[in-house]
């Protein structure tokens, strides 16, 4: 069986749907062939048992609300199939978001609101940026 993958996404947060994960169908969950570490900020990075086949990194972003645990299963799938990348998963700081009521979560800024004037300041945007280059 050939495997497939499939990318979906929804804002909605609901226990019932699948949000901001990568389905993989057809794949082993092994991860023999890498190593998981986690750190105290949250980040898990997955990489492979043999440093020398490490050609490429990859750091994936979760969404709002979500944390870098959210993605480890579907990012074992994907690394199974991609054994010399290194996957890094950062976990955003809790935060308030103005959006929702001030409910502190996860995310990698403050979102004010949904209309084209409110991403020209997004108070967090750059320590999230610069969290993400110090990669």
């Amino acid at each position: 069986m050939r495997p497939s993958l499939f990318f979906t996404t929804s804002l909605s947060l609901s226990s019932h749907f699948l949000h901001n994960r990568v389905v993989v169908r057809g794949l082993s969950s092994s991860t023999a062939l890498h190593a998981i570490s986690r750190s105290n900020d949250g980040t898990v990075i997955i990489s492979p048992q043999d440093e020398a086949q490490h050609s490429a990194t990859v750091i994936l972003c979760h969404g709002l609300g979500d944390t870098a645990n959210g993605w480890v299963e579907p990012t074992q799938y994907l690394a199974n199939q991609l054994p010399h990348v290194k996957w890094i998963l950062p976990t955003a700081p809790t935060q308030p978001v103005t959006l929702n009521g001030g409910m502190p979560m996860p995310s990698w800024y403050d979102i004010v609101g949904l209309d084209s004037r409110s991403s020209e300041f997004c108070n967090g945007l750059d320590e999230s940026m610069e969290r993400i280059l110090s990669l």
